[in-house]
């Protein structure tokens, strides 16, 4: 296993992957971004989900949760100080959870987010 990692770093071959959801923002905050070709970064709205139990139904109740103005707020100035552009916030929050948009090269060098080249 190490020898293969390092000849991938020799070599400045990538495995390509997906990233989604939180770990977008994960992406944000490193020092050298870099999405290759292959590779799909999606954003979406935040969303949790609270389990309460319903005494009514004598069962566990399960509702989704978004974020509200404060995280949002939270996570445009984390975005800002990462040097990508709040613009990344604004679109993820306007896809619903339930669906994805994925990013084209072009959307998330617009976006300051990554490159494609290291």
């Amino acid at each position: 296993a190490a020898g293969s990692r390092g000849r991938a770093a020799t070599t400045g071959r990538f495995v390509s992957a997906t990233c989604a959801s939180a770990c977008v923002y994960v992406l944000a905050g490193g020092v050298k971004r870099v999405v290759p070709p292959e590779s799909r970064i999606a954003v979406h709205r935040m969303a949790g989900s609270v389990k309460s139990f319903d005494w009514s139904k004598w069962d566990y109740e399960t509702r989704r949760v978004y974020a509200g103005d404060a995280e949002i707020a939270s996570l445009t100035d984390y975005i800002r100080q990462m040097g990508v552009s709040t613009e990344l916030v604004a679109m993820a929050e306007s896809i619903p959870h339930e669906h994805a948009r994925v990013l084209s090269t072009r959307e998330m060098a617009r976006l300051k987010l990554a490159g494609s080249k290291f």
